[in-house]
């Protein structure tokens, strides 16, 4: 995906790479341990905590004690957070398309089938 294309379209919205990144994470796993967030959204910690405190200013994260361990904090997607991962997928799937469309159906189908082989931890063929 064109990094630029994606971040000015972000920019747009008043979102970064980080924070949708961070929201995926969150719409996918649930409720999580901020500890957990960093390596599953590829993001330094420093640049996590800058992002939730950003997402929780904006009401779309909260950050509560982990009832299973207290020195933790389990963050949670609010409603309005949920509404900004649909949001921000939205704007993943329409730069996606833009920047395949010179591919056929099966052309797509094939480059994002290897490009997930290169993921790290992605099955061995």
């Amino acid at each position: 995906m064109n990094e630029t294309r994606l971040q000015s379209r972000l920019a747009e919205i008043g979102a970064t790479g980080c924070e949708m990144r961070v929201v995926a994470v969150l719409d996918e796993q649930g409720p999580i341990p901020q500890v957990g967030i960093a390596g599953l959204a590829d993001i330094d910690r420093a640049d996590l905590s800058t992002t939730l405190d950003r997402l929780e200013a904006g009401g779309y994260v909260t950050r509560e004690p982990d009832p299973d361990d207290g020195r933790r904090k389990l963050v949670t997607l609010t409603e309005d957070g949920r509404a900004r991962a649909a949001q921000l997928a939205t704007v993943v799937a329409a730069v996606q398309a833009a920047v395949l469309a010179p591919l056929t159906d099966h052309e797509r189908e094939q480059f994002v089938s290897l490009l997930r082989r290169l993921q790290p931890g992605a099955d061995d063929p």
